[in-house]
């Protein structure tokens, strides 16, 4: 595998720490399940296999061939490497770049598959993910001075959800902001 390649493919752990995925541009090509004997299943979702079995040779093969493929400039984009999960390709885009959207979020602070819930605590909450969740710092009244900054949570909601202030006049201006 070239250093280019490398570079594409990512590991992601997930919520619980109990399993690895390796992706490549979001498609995952192979999942680690760590235990006490870990197990390395690699292939597309719906068939993958034991590595075990197929040996090196076969996952090797099979990550080239996601490599050559899953690319802007594929020689064939009828091919499911290439077809396969474009939102999740789009979302590593976003999350190794997020620069690129806006200079002033912070690359840092991007949270991908954020768990949301909106409406009171009851067995009726209403629940969802939010595909990408970004800090992005901006200046909030030149009067404050220089560095002072507000914390803005995005997607934003109905209202601002932190607000960090660094002038000694904190209290008496976040009375007046809208919570």
């Amino acid at each position: 595998m070239t250093e280019e390649q490398a570079g594409r493919v990512k590991v992601v752990p997930d919520a619980a720490g109990e399993t690895l995925s390796v992706r490549v541009l979001g498609l995952e090509v192979a999942r680690i399940e760590l235990g006490s004997v870990p197990k390395v299943y690699f292939g597309l979702e719906g068939t993958s296999r034991l590595a075990g079995d197929a040996g090196r040779a076969g996952f090797d093969a099979f990550l080239e061939g996601v490599l050559r493929l899953r690319r802007a400039r594929t020689a064939n984009r009828s091919h499911p490497f290439y077809r396969l999960q474009p939102e999740r390709w789009l979302e590593s885009l976003l999350v190794e770049d997020i620069g690129r959207v806006d200079p002033a979020f912070v690359p840092e602070h991007v949270y991908p598959q954020v768990p949301a819930f909106s409406g009171p605590a009851t067995p009726g909450l209403s629940r969802g993910v939010i595909d990408i969740l970004v800090y992005r710092f901006i200046e909030v009244y030149p009067l404050l001075g220089e560095g002072c900054e507000r914390l803005e949570f995005l997607p934003t909601m109905d209202h601002r959800t932190s607000i960090n202030f660094c002038d000694p006049l904190e209290n008496a201006i976040a009375e007046f902001l809208p919570r």
